[in-house]
């Protein structure tokens, strides 16, 4: 349930762009952080929910601001970075049960497709 508010707010700003964008975006997510989350995470370690979806798209929402450089993406990455920057000590291993790599990779996958996406112009 913790992450659904972060989902729902994280998607919408993501939509403002289009919705072929958010479905891009949230896909590869999706696919890019359970991928790393498969190769590399700890065998003891609990990896289910949502959070690492979110976290990518966190990491999105910031890099695609600051790499886009116009004032709409530049101020919500501005805050998303206010508002949720507390995020960042999830990516920080806290608990030996809890995916802490699922919030690494969330947020290095988000990073990698906002970068990414900043350089296209056609989505």
């Amino acid at each position: 349930m913790s992450n659904f508010f972060p989902f729902v707010i994280f998607s919408c700003l993501i939509g403002l762009h289009s919705l072929k964008r958010f479905w891009l975006v949230f896909v590869l997510s999706i696919l890019m952080t359970g991928s790393l989350v498969w190769l590399f995470g700890r065998a003891a370690s609990i990896h289910i929910g949502m959070s690492g979806v979110v976290y990518a798209m966190w990491g999105y929402l910031i890099v695609y601001g600051i790499k886009q450089r116009h004032f709409r993406d530049m101020l919500i990455s501005i805050l998303v970075l206010i508002i949720y920057g507390g995020l960042v000590f999830g990516v920080l291993p806290s608990s030996p049960n809890i995916s802490y790599e699922s919030h690494l990779f969330g947020a290095l996958s988000g990073a990698v497709i906002g970068y990414l996406l900043s350089k296209t112009k056609t989505i």
